[in-house]
């Protein structure tokens, strides 16, 4: 699903097999990744980043969310009850926490971006919570955050959101389950 999301929106990263290995060889294993990571996890800085780390050129937040546009979750309730809708989707504080959670791992995820670098931000949720007013909280905390358009997906059965720039697919007009995409930049 975040492979899929990353390609159309213009990002692309390593594929890592189940072994642990890149496709094509291209990454460590998982151990030979940890071993580093423990060897060198006491040069971090608060960021979490090596001193010296001007930062990533591409970073994709795919969110954690209610799913509550995906057809599949939705599918769940003929045997969960759909009498756990309103528990599972519509309660106020998991809707709180998520948003939260959303928020953060958008920050955190726009702190490890170089400046001029991309961040997409992504979730399967209708909600503007956890959408549009998760972006809208970067954007007036963070001055170098800035929307930009996504031309990879122009002409897409999709729409725009409450935002500029940003992309909603809808059950109706994309025949797939929902899907939020904003695309930032950090400003140089």
């Amino acid at each position: 699903r975040a492979s899929s999301r990353a390609s159309v929106a213009g990002v692309e990263g390593v594929q890592v097999d189940e072994s642990g290995r890149g496709v094509e060889g291209t990454a460590h294993s998982l151990d030979e990744t940890q071993r580093g990571l423990d060897e060198t996890a006491h040069s971090l800085d608060e960021t979490g980043a090596h001193p010296g780390f001007v930062g990533y050129d591409k970073v994709l937040v795919d969110a954690e969310c209610t799913h509550d546009g995906s057809i599949k979750h939705l599918a769940k309730f003929s045997q969960w009850g759909w009498e756990t809708f309103e528990r599972r989707f519509l309660q106020p504080e998991r809707i709180e926490t998520l948003q939260a959670l959303q928020l953060s791992l958008l920050r955190r995820g726009f702190a490890l971006l170089r400046p001029g670098g991309t961040l997409v931000y992504s979730t399967c949720s209708f909600a503007r919570a956890q959408n549009e007013a998760v972006v809208s909280s970067l954007l007036r905390d963070e001055p170098t955050a800035e929307v930009r358009p996504i031309p990879e997906l122009r002409g897409a059965p999709c729409k725009q959101g409450a935002i500029a720039h940003t992309l909603r697919f809808e059950p109706c007009t994309s025949r797939t389950s929902a899907l939020f995409i904003a695309k930032l930049r950090k400003k140089d």
